[in-house]
C-alpha cells in the first residue's frame, strides 16, 4: 500500500497507524510515487506500462474530474488547502485541452473542471497563450472553456469564485458551449 495524496502530508500520522504502509508521500508527488511503485513491483515497469493512454479513471466510464491547477493564493481562516498545496499553480492551457481531448476519445462524456480556485486559473502564469489544434488559448477560465466546447462534453465548473470576469462564461452556457451550472 502506498499512501499519496493530501494525507500523505502527515507521514508520522500514518506511520504511527498503520507501519506496515510501504511508501508514503504528499500531494502532488508523482516521482515519489512511481519510484516506489519501481521499488515494490516487480519486475521494473516504465511510467507509461502503468498509466494507460486516457489516464487512470476513479469514476464511472461517462464522466470524469479535469485538473486545471493546484493550490490557492488565499488565506481563509477555514481552510488548509495554502498550508498543505501551497500557493496557485496552473497547468499550462493547452496541456488541460489534450487531456481532455484523450478523455474525450476514450468515452468521456462529461467533464468537472475542478481546482481549489477555478475563476482563478491562469493568475500565476499572467494567462500565458498556448495553442492547440492551431489556435491560440489563454491560460484563462474562459478561453478554457471555450477550448473545452470544441470537444463537444457536458461541462460543469467546480469550485468557481465570483470574480468579475465570471460573468463572462455566462454566453457560452445561454449558447449550449458549456452546461449552466456553476459550483459556487
Amino acid at each position: 500500500v502506498i499512501v499519496t495524496g493530501c494525507l500523505g502530508a502527515e507521514a508520522a500520522l500514518i506511520r504511527e497507524r498503520f507501519p506496515q504502509v510501504e511508501a508514503i508521500t504528499g500531494p502532488a508527488r508523482t516521482e515519489e510515487v512511481m519510484a516506489a511503485v519501481h521499488r515494490l513491483a516487480p519486475p521494473p515497469v516504465e511510467f507509461g506500462d502503468v498509466v494507460p493512454g486516457p489516464g487512470v479513471k476513479l469514476t464511472p466510464k461517462h464522466y470524469t474530474y479535469l485538473k486545471i491547477s493546484e493550490g490557492c493564493n488565499h488565506r481563509c481562516s477555514f481552510c488548509i488547502i495554502p498550508s498543505m498545496r501551497g500557493d496557485l499553480v496552473s497547468r499550462p492551457v493547452d496541456q488541460v485541452l489534450r487531456e481532455a481531448e484523450k478523455l474525450a476519445m476514450g468515452g468521456v462524456k462529461e467533464l468537472l473542471v475542478i481546482s481549489q480556485d477555478t475563476s482563478a486559473y491562469g493568475v500565476d502564469v499572467k494567462y500565458a497563450q498556448h495553442e492547440w489544434r492551431g489556435k491560440s488559448y489563454q491560460t484563462r477560465m474562459k478561453a478554457l472553456c471555450e477550448g473545452l466546447s470544441e470537444l463537444g462534453l457536458w461541462t460543469r465548473l467546480h469550485y468557481v469564485y465570483p470574480y468579475p470576469h465570471v460573468d463572462e462564461i455566462i454566453p457560452l452556457m445561454a449558447d449550449g458551449k458549456l452546461l449552466p451550472y456553476l459550483d459556487i
